[in-house]
């Protein structure tokens, strides 16, 4: 199932194009022009896709490959003097 609701249904000319590039006999430009699409046109902009954020400093001493570094290392409630 979709997560979002879909506001922009496939065309039978993209489903066309989609058989004829996907058998293996065509390029995509001679798809495209066989399935009435425009081979030149740009691709439609679609929304990026969401990214996560990198892990933290603290979370990856947390790691096992980690656990050999001293305890004082992992306290998040000492702060080191900055110079």
């Amino acid at each position: 199932m979709p997560r979002k609701k879909v506001t922009d249904p496939i065309t039978d000319q993209e489903t066309t194009f989609a058989r004829l590039f996907m058998s293996g006999t065509m390029t995509d430009r001679q798809a495209a022009e066989a399935a009435g699409l425009n081979p030149d046109a740009p691709p439609p902009i679609s929304e990026p896709a969401p990214t996560n954020p990198p892990p933290t400093v603290p979370s990856m001493l947390e790691l096992p490959q980690y656990a050999h570094c001293p305890s004082g290392l992992l306290n998040r409630d000492q702060v080191a003097p900055v110079s």
